[in-house]
């Protein structure tokens, strides 16, 4: 599987933002695979986002305050550190990389293409909490996807929501299952 889903909860829609959880599932869109036993996830301490120069907005906090309980205890549980939680995702990814490319191909998840949610949100806002700790971003320049694009070109193809709404190994789960019916039914047309 090449493909990753990844999603993030966030305390600012800028790309500085301070970043308080991470999820990620793999998915094939010609078979319909989502690798939902082996999904990533993993809580980051806000103070640790905010350590390395990451942003909260107040705008953003607020919006928090209107979600769902079960999301606010989510992103409220004991994190990892930022910089920690970046190797073991960049762990995760390699696990993938190595089975699309081979155990000798030295390129870390160069043959990923990596989904977001949003040209401008998801993977901007991950790459740069790579780069402010220091962290080599882990997939190439040219591999980013865009789901909000994608649902887009198929607007009819429901999204079916799975799990709490806002926590985001769910949501990235939700979305790599919509992104594949979408590819599919793009396919098909």
């Amino acid at each position: 599987m090449n493909h990753i889903m990844i999603d993030l909860e966030t305390m600012d829609n800028r790309p500085t933002a301070a970043i308080v959880a991470i999820g990620a599932v793999a998915f094939d869109p010609a078979t319909g695979e989502v690798d939902t036993d082996c999904a990533f996830y993993i809580n980051i301490d806000l103070q640790s986002s905010l350590d390395a120069g990451l942003t909260v907005s107040g705008s953003t906090i607020n919006w928090w305050l209107q979600q769902s309980e079960a999301a606010r205890k989510d992103i409220t549980a004991p994190g990892e550190q930022l910089h920690m939680a970046l190797f073991e995702f960049s762990q995760w990814l390699h696990r993938y990389n190595v089975a699309a490319c081979g155990p000798h191909d030295d390129a870390l998840a160069h043959h990923l293409n990596i989904w977001g949610n949003g040209s401008d949100f998801d993977n901007v806002i991950l790459a740069n909490a790579y780069h402010a700790t220091e962290q080599l971003v882990p997939w190439g320049p040219f591999r980013n996807r865009c789901y909000r694009t994608l649902k887009k070109l198929a607007p009819t193809v429901q999204l079916e929501r799975m799990g709490t709404h806002h926590n985001a190994k769910h949501d990235a789960i939700t979305q790599a299952h919509h992104a594949v019916r979408l590819l599919q039914h793009l396919e098909a047309a």
